[in-house]
């Protein structure tokens, strides 16, 4: 999902913000009153993209299972991103949910990485026989998704399947992405890590703000477009 830019709001929106802050804290204070465990209060519906859409856009991912799971993910990040627009939400509460946006969009980047280099054709010809093989597994094999699956092993087991530095570099080296484009993924990477909180070496205080959350987004969707131009012209 994209950032839109934010426009003037009307006066019936800032009513609007002011009669649902009021009555949202009314209505915890009185489910606290009451002890009350368990609400209901409904999501507005047509907010978040539905799995089949994002799959459509995903069309450059050709494993079903993995494009669903990348759908499913990115409806949660879709989630954060409503949560983060719509409510005002300060100090540790918003960057954490900002660092658990960038280490969820740093996953589902590693995913669409590792899978690229695992079906880029270039690679598949350096071996004469791959091709053949490849074109004997798909006649003889008539669902598509274990097809994929058995190709892809192929290929792991040949190539080796690196991790996400590798993966970028043969991005890079088959022209698939930029050098300036990896080196800003390995710095959300960078920051993805940190969900190993064990490994933390200071306190993580004044260190995640929507600069570092837009510039996340503008990062996935720059990969997106790479990998649909790599698709749409026959690379992976």
């Amino acid at each position: 999902m994209e950032r839109k830019e934010k426009k003037g709001k009307s006066q019936e929106v800032c009513s609007l913000e002011k009669s649902i802050s009021g009555d949202l804290q009314k209505f915890e204070r009185l489910v606290k009153e009451e002890n009350v465990t368990k609400t209901t209060v409904n999501l507005p519906t047509g907010v978040f993209r539905k799995a089949f859409k994002i799959r459509e856009e995903l069309y450059f991912v050709n494993n079903n299972t993995l494009c669903s799971n990348l759908a499913y993910h990115l409806i949660l990040a879709d989630f954060y991103n409503w949560l983060l627009e719509r409510f005002d939400i300060g100090l540790t509460i918003k960057e954490m949910l900002i660092k658990e946006t960038i280490c969820l969009y740093g996953n589902i980047i590693e995913g669409v990485a590792k899978h690229s280099i695992a079906n880029l054709r270039s690679i598949r010809k350096t071996i004469p026989e791959i091709p053949a093989l490849f074109s004997m597994i798909r006649q003889i094999i008539r669902t598509k998704e274990l097809r994929q699956r058995i190709i892809e092993t192929i290929n792991r087991t040949l190539y080796g399947y690196p991790g996400i530095h590798g993966s970028l570099s043969i991005l890079v080296n088959h022209r698939i992405i930029s050098k300036t484009l990896k080196m800003r993924i390995l710095e959300i990477w960078s920051w993805r890590n940190k969900e190993h909180i064990f490994t933390l070496k200071d306190r993580e205080y004044g260190k995640y703000n929507d600069e570092l959350y837009v510039n996340v987004l503008k990062v996935w969707n720059e990969l997106k477009r790479a990998l649909s131009d790599a698709k749409d012209k026959g690379k992976i």
